[in-house]
């Protein structure tokens, strides 16, 4: 479905270099003398575990990519590492999960990335849209590597999608777009 496609993108550039990876393949590097925008995570708090090899920050967190226009507002993140703490093996954000990339949006409780799969996984009452398009499941699981999606039923709600005509003067109800975010 169109409105899924590429929406794991702000969780592909949230381990800087080693998430440096989109649908497309590597992503290209920079151009001699061109500045790289920085990944840049604010939050109440930060707490590093080198020995479990994870970082993980708390409160009011924003995670900007301002090289790939993406923005990730959580309660928390954590980063769970390699050994040598320089690639991320899987990224969750928790509470209030919002994610703001180009056109796509999206809400959820929970959202996690595993970027060698590149796979992504929204849980906790997930929305996502794409324009005026919505989609709405108990689970949604982008497989960007295989340009494929799933979105799944609790059982107790049906999936849901509306997608709208481009001319259509509706709109569907967006999450409002963090200031900043391509700045």
């Amino acid at each position: 479905m169109r409105v899924l496609m590429g929406l794991a993108v702000p969780l592909l550039a949230m381990g800087g270099a080693a998430l440096a990876q989109g649908p497309g393949g590597p992503a290209a590097p920079p151009a001699a003398g061109a500045e790289k925008k920085p990944l840049t995570i604010s939050a109440d708090r930060l707490e590093v575990d080198r020995r479990n090899n994870i970082a993980r920050y708390l409160g009011n967190v924003v995670a900007t990519d301002r090289e790939k226009c993406v923005t990730i507002i959580a309660d928390e993140m954590e980063f769970t590492f390699d050994s040598k703490m320089e690639e991320v093996q899987k990224a969750v954000a928790l509470g209030q999960v919002r994610i703001s990339a180009q056109d796509r949006k999206s809400v959820s409780d929970r959202a996690e990335y595993y970027p060698k799969e590149d796979r992504a996984v929204l849980t906790g009452r997930p929305k996502v849209w794409q324009q005026d398009d919505l989609l709405v499941g108990s689970k949604i699981t982008l497989l960007l590597k295989e340009d494929r999606s799933i979105v799944e039923s609790d059982g107790k709600q049906r999936v849901q999608a509306v997608f709208r005509a481009r001319g259509d003067q509706g709109q569907a109800k967006r999450p409002a777009t963090p200031a900043g975010a391509c700045d």
